[in-house]
């Protein structure tokens, strides 16, 4: 998956473009409304909020995306 961060006038913009079938798959669900995202930082492990977080001294993005309750 092609990765992106489009940052102008104020407005960031995290861009994620699907480069295999499964990608597209991952972007049809995520964009099909039955879902929801939560924003969190840190590193990389899993951990007890149901994501999974990268152990190192990284100071991640991470988009959780869940279906909608």
């Amino acid at each position: 998956m092609k990765t992106a961060v489009f940052i102008e006038d104020g407005v960031t913009q995290l861009i994620l473009t699907p480069e295999t079938e499964l990608e597209q798959k991952v972007v049809s669900t995520v964009k099909d409304g039955h879902r929801e995202a939560a924003v969190y930082t840190g590193d990389f492990y899993k951990c007890q909020g149901g994501w999974t977080r990268m152990d190192g001294n990284y100071p991640s993005l991470i988009v959780v995306i869940k279906e909608a309750r």
